[in-house]
């Protein structure tokens, strides 16, 4: 049994980053990457927006939300004890 045949026909569609300012994020991903903003800002209620930015083909989503908080990391190996993927699309 093999996954190689499955696994040849995966694609992304698109990666979510959580960030704290979206205009600010979006102009940096704009001006040194080159990817260009497909989608105006949407609002998700009273806490997030979000946008999606697009280089060649690869689609990003830029999310900020009011109540998201930093990922310290004081002691760099200790994101191994975390488990799981947040979004995958």
């Amino acid at each position: 049994f093999s996954l190689k045949p499955f696994m040849e026909k995966i694609s992304f569609y698109h990666i979510a980053l959580s960030v704290s300012n979206l205009e600010t994020m979006t102009s940096w991903y704009e001006k040194l990457l080159g990817f260009k903003r497909i989608t105006p800002n949407f609002a998700f209620g009273d806490t997030s927006k979000y946008c999606f930015l697009e280089l060649k083909g690869f689609k990003l989503e830029l999310v900020e939300n009011k109540l998201s908080k930093p990922f310290r990391r004081d002691n760099p190996p200790a994101h191994s004890l975390l488990q799981g993927v947040t979004q995958f699309s």
